[in-house]
Parts: structure tokens; sequence; C-alpha cells
């Protein structure tokens, strides 16, 4: 069955601190803040999915932003405002990962199993699989272009495996995640506050 929602994603003021040193804007807070403010209005973060698809216990699925933070680039672009411009593409990266946290919350909710991972898809699988997108989900707000690059940008397709173990060991690490109401950390018994 495919199933459509939307994504609400804000950074945590840890996250952004830490994405500002990352990126190298520790010197320009205010900028850094007030390009993450502007970009946060104009995301529309939405989630496609399936379950059993390509087979069973896997799932296909579509991650996207929206077209605003394209928008928003190419804004800050055209007036030379390039340093706003790269804080726009590293804070969508950012929000974008928020969006697969939340995915494996989801699953969870759902199915009552773990994301064990994601496969996002290259030029040849793009090749194969976005037509039969195309055609099953015509309503997908996500485009290919003749490079096989996802409009809007600020998107991905992947392949998940879905499964019982993926919360312990290497694949999921509690103790170095700040998510301190996450449904993992619930399951799993390691629900402690940091």
């Amino acid at each position: 069955m495919k199933k459509y929602k939307r994504l609400y994603v804000k950074l945590r003021q840890e996250t952004l601190q830490s994405a500002m040193v990352r990126f190298h804007y520790e010197d320009q807070p205010d900028l850094f803040a007030q390009v993450y403010k502007t970009l946060s209005r104009c995301i529309q973060p939405m989630l496609y999915y399936e379950y059993d698809q390509p087979d069973k216990n896997r799932m296909t699925g579509v991650i996207t932003l929206g077209s605003g933070p394209d928008s928003l680039i190419a804004a800050y672009q055209d007036k030379g405002q390039l340093s706003k411009a790269y804080a726009a593409e590293c804070l969508s990266l950012e929000l974008l990962s928020d969006c697969y946290r939340q995915l494996k919350e989801i699953v969870f909710r759902e199915r009552r199993q773990f994301l064990e991972n994601m496969v996002f898809c290259d030029q040849q699988m793009l090749a194969r699989l976005f037509p039969k997108l195309k055609k099953e989900w015509p309503a997908l707000p996500v485009s290919m272009n003749s490079c096989y690059a996802l409009i809007p940008s600020q998107s991905v397709i992947f392949y998940g495996t879905i499964g019982d173990s993926a919360c312990f060991g290497e694949t999921h690490m509690c103790h170095l995640c700040d998510h301190a109401n996450c449904t993992f950390r619930h399951a799993t018994g390691e629900n402690y506050e940091y």
C-alpha cells in the first residue's frame, strides 16, 4: 500500500550549533540563524513510501523538502549572496537528516520493526525505478532531468531494509544520539536523559 506523509522537521538548537561549526559558520552565527529561519518557512517536507517493495521486509521511499530550498538558494545566488546560498544548502542537508530520523520512527510505529539501512539510488537504479514511481505515484512532486539529477535537488529516492534487530550493536547507538524521546530509546531500554 502506497502512503505519503507530511513531515514536520525542526532542528534543535544543539543541532544548529553543531552544523554551524561543522560548516564553518561559527564567525557568522546571525547569518546562519537568519538563513535557517528563512529556509524553515519555505520547506515542504514529504515522505512517499511503500512497504514490501521490491521484496518482503523492504521498502521503497522518496523524501523531499520541496522546491523551496532550490528557490531560496537560487535567489541568494542571483543576489551574489554566496555565503547565504551555501548555508541554505548545508542546512537543507541537516533537515534531510532529520527526515531520516523521522522515517525510522514512522517505520517502528507502523511495523514494530526497525529500518536497518537505507540504500540511496544511483544513476542506474534511478533510470530503472523513477519511471515506475512516477507511474504509480502520479502526485509525486519530484522529477528527474536527463542527467539523472532529482528536482527539487533536496530529494532522495531509496530502498530500505526492515528487520527486528537493527537497534543493537553497530547500527544503532543510542548513547551517541541526542534525540531523548526517540522510540528506539524506549524499545531498547536506553531511556535515559542527558
